[in-house]
């Protein structure tokens, strides 16, 4: 095409900048040909200066290419200001000059994304796009040509391949569809997905003392055999507070026996307290290899003592509802807990009192560091 190039740049650079920044173009004055031609010569002279190392899409462009990027996008606008504003006037093909005008402001624009490829650089396609459609409505609305036509197919075709060039917006695994898409991991069954942290077994030895009252009161000193089992509840945001709840059995061997009138001395038979029944456990754990704890519990206790007396055997035999309470420190995530347990009978006639120290492991956080190492 062919314009009057008046030398006065300042015109074509105001008029470019009148162009970018007034949103109602569509009242700016009719300009003339000796208006437009010094913005036509100047988008001509910067385009053939700029210039601009391809970039992949992902990777940060340099300082130079973001540069490049901005004015090919002001050369866009001054070649868009052009076509909009063509004079009506100017001999020859004025349908195929426009096209050309918007075309080379298509292609500044892509121009201007390929410097700098991005999803937040892409209304650079978009501006194009946007231009060449509205050249392509105005063709066929406006100048009546068909929609096959030649010059509304170039335009067409250019739109269409901007179009495909759009990068596509990020989208979260959720919410994109496949067929070939993997399948979440099932949620964790058996053990480790019903029972990981909510059951407790202890299982401790230890020793102490019991007290019989009565007309035959004596102190039996016994070895320890303590077991507990419940379900554990977490409570609190932090997890540091532990409600456990369940069932309890002791069983009190007896290793000597002794009374007012009695030495001690090894029972002849087996000698032996049982003692059941249900148990309810804090514990706060300021830090998650350590915690404190303290239990109370209600029991039915009842065994036999052998002793000898008179020359001959005798034996002791007793039941009762003794009430109990106690504590532990634990360590180790709750598997190795140092427990003290007492207990004393409600009933005065052979009431029984007593005693026990444990060193106890929890079976079931055993097994949960065992699967939890195994996970890592």
């Amino acid at each position: 095409m062919k314009l009057l190039l008046p030398t006065n740049l300042g015109v074509a650079v105001a008029f470019a900048s009148l162009f970018l920044a007034s949103p109602a173009r569509a009242a700016a004055p009719a300009l003339g040909r000796e208006d437009l031609a010094p913005v036509h010569k100047l988008a001509n002279t910067m385009k053939g200066q700029l210039e601009c190392n391809p970039v992949e899409p992902g990777v940060a462009p340099p300082a130079a290419n973001v540069e490049a990027a901005a004015e090919y996008a002001h050369i866009a606008g001054m070649f868009a200001f052009a076509a909009q504003h063509y004079p009506a006037d100017e001999k020859g093909d004025r349908v195929s000059q426009i096209n050309a005008l918007i075309d080379d402001a298509s292609l500044a624009y892509e121009r201007a994304y390929d410097c700098a490829p991005s999803l937040s650089n892409a209304f650079y396609l978009l501006r194009a796009i946007e231009l060449l459609g509205s050249r392509v409505v105005h063709l066929v609305q406006v100048e009546k040509l068909d929609e096959s036509a030649p010059r509304v197919q170039e335009l067409v075709a250019r739109r269409d391949r901007l179009r495909d060039k759009l990068p596509s917006p990020p989208q979260c695994p959720v919410c994109i569809k496949c067929e070939t898409c993997p399948k979440p991991p099932p949620p964790p069954s058996g053990y480790r997905g019903l029972y990981t942290g909510r059951l407790a077994l202890s299982l401790g030895l230890g020793g102490g003392q019991a007290r019989l009252g009565g007309e035959r009161a004596g102190v039996i000193g016994h070895l320890t055999l303590r077991t507990a089992f419940g379900a554990r509840f977490v409570l609190g945001k932090q997890e540091r507070h532990l409600l456990t709840a369940g069932l309890h059995y002791a069983l009190q061997a007896g290793l000597s026996y002794a009374s007012d009138s009695l030495p001690a001395a090894r029972p002849p038979r087996p000698s032996a307290i049982h003692q059941a029944g249900p148990y309810l456990e804090y514990a706060f754990a300021p830090h998650p290899h350590f915690s404190v704890h303290g239990h109370l519990s209600l029991s039915i206790s009842a065994g036999v003592v052998w002793f000898e007396a008179a020359g001959g055997l005798r034996n002791l035999g007793f039941s009762s509802l003794t009430p109990g309470g106690g504590g532990a420190i634990c360590t180790l995530r709750g598997v190795l807990c140092a427990r003290g347990h007492g207990y004393g009978s409600v009933l005065q006639k052979n009431s029984l009192t007593g005693y026990d120290l444990t060193l106890a492991v929890d079976l079931f956080r055993v097994t949960d560091a065992l699967l939890a190492r195994r996970d890592r």
